[in-house]
């Protein structure tokens, strides 16, 4: 399934949850004074538009025996592969405000996939805008935005020109009641999974790669094609330019090398290692952080809490067991695929293995001294032609299994692990 094709099915099944909640849940109830339409069935006049407006689900209160509706639910649902801009809220209350000239109390009621940016929480709260947030692309269960358990049994607010609650007869009162405890109600079977997800794809390698191979083609498409090396000063300027990153520096007391800000759209990097080879691999993996996880809902204080991954060298892999884990590789791996493209680095290995004078394919190790040396000798070659650090350069092999290892000693990537950042520089 393609990403529009899940995007339209979290939106269907986020419409069928209150359709179906509501027409079964109002069984008791008069149901002749409940009337649900889609945006295909119904939509409603606007004077500035001179036209009609339609919203994704619309729920109609009628009072018995009465000439038009007195309150109305209008209801939008958006897949987004980022936070919900501000735009977004502005333009739903805009759509609100033209029909509430037809005499109807409204209540609004936005659906997303992912968080809103900090103004559009703003507008939403300030408009009186319900706000249910869904889950992950492959996971279409519902939550609401709200996780307050004492707010499910309070009545969703109207949007009205004046604030003023409608005037409602007991009998029609009852039944808004009602609906507002359905729809409510409808997103939360799954409050438990808001603690354990946050969020977060569980992408693969195959998807992660995808996703940096259509940012080089944008960067320029001479890299996958000719062997372009992606240095940091073209990624800086891509970032600005086209994902308008603003970089800034942290303090030199930080315990980091750098931060992704997704509100913000800032990368702070640490000054000692501005222009060095480490600041290209720290720019890539924030730019993962920005892309890949521009809907996480998890907190600075829980994600410090959480361990950091193991490596398994029995599997000679990071065990991902919470969601830190997954954060983090996911991060690394699209920084790894971003400077040191599958094909581009297979094609550069042959280049690096000419210039050494060693064999073709797959390196072969061992601890014969001179092995050793001739895969150091690929290793620094490969390094200078992609223009990142002998490190990086040393897990794309070993990540690629373009090193065939026969050493009784420890393995690559056990030498990484431990002396990584004291010999491997």
């Amino acid at each position: 399934m393609n990403t529009l094709e899940k995007g339209d099915d979290f939106e269907e099944r986020a419409l069928e949850i209150i359709k179906d909640s509501i027409q079964k849940g109002s069984l008791g109830l008069r149901s002749d004074c409940i009337k649900i339409y889609n945006r295909k069935q119904k939509s409603y006049y606007s004077h500035l538009r001179k036209s009609n407006i339609h919203f994704d689900l619309s729920i109609e209160v009628w009072p018995p025996n009465s000439e038009r509706f007195t309150l109305l639910y209008l209801i939008e649902c958006k897949n987004y592969a980022k936070r919900v801009p501000v735009d977004d809220l502005e333009e739903f209350h805009s759509k609100i405000r033209q029909v509430l000239n037809q005499g109807a109390f409204i209540k609004g009621v936005f659906i997303s996939n992912a968080p809103l940016q900090k103004g559009a929480r703003e507008i939403a709260k300030s408009t009186n805008m319900m706000v249910i947030q869904g889950e992950t692309v492959d996971n279409y269960k519902i939550l609401l935005h709200k996780t307050n358990r004492k707010l499910l049994n309070q009545p969703l607010p109207t949007i009205s020109n004046n604030n003023d609650e409608p005037n409602l007869d007991d009998d029609i009162r009852e039944i808004v009641a009602h609906i507002d405890f359905l729809i409510s109600n409808s997103f939360t079977d799954t409050s438990q999974e808001y603690r354990t997800d946050y969020n977060l794809d569980r992408l693969s390698k195959a998807q992660i790669e995808v996703i940096a191979n259509r940012e080089l083609d944008q960067l320029d498409p001479r890299i996958l094609v000719q062997g372009f090396a992606v240095t940091r000063v073209r990624i800086r300027k891509y970032l600005h330019d086209f994902h308008g990153v603003t970089f800034k520096r942290l303090k030199p007391s930080s315990e980091l090398l750098g931060i992704c800000d997704i509100e913000r759209n800032t990368i702070a990097l640490h000054p000692s290692i501005i222009d060095t080879e480490r600041e290209t691999f720290i720019v890539a993996h924030e730019f993962g952080h920005l892309l890949l996880h521009q809907k996480l809902r998890i907190s600075q204080d829980l994600y410090d809490h959480f361990t950091d991954s193991e490596f398994s060298f029995s599997t000679e892999k990071y065990a991902l067991k919470n969601a830190k884990n997954w954060i983090e590789w996911q991060a690394n791996y699209f920084a790894t695929c971003l400077l040191l493209p599958k094909q581009q680095f297979t094609a550069l290995l042959y280049k690096a293995q000419k210039w050494a004078e060693r064999k073709n394919g797959r390196i072969y190790l061992d601890d014969q001294y001179d092995n050793i040396q001739g895969y150091e000798k690929v290793v620094s070659r490969l390094a200078y032609l992609t223009q990142t650090s002998k490190t990086t350069v040393r897990f794309r092999l070993h990540e690629l299994k373009l090193v065939e290892n026969h050493s009784k000693l420890k393995s690559i990537s056990q030498i990484i692990k431990e002396f990584g950042t004291e010999i491997f520089v």
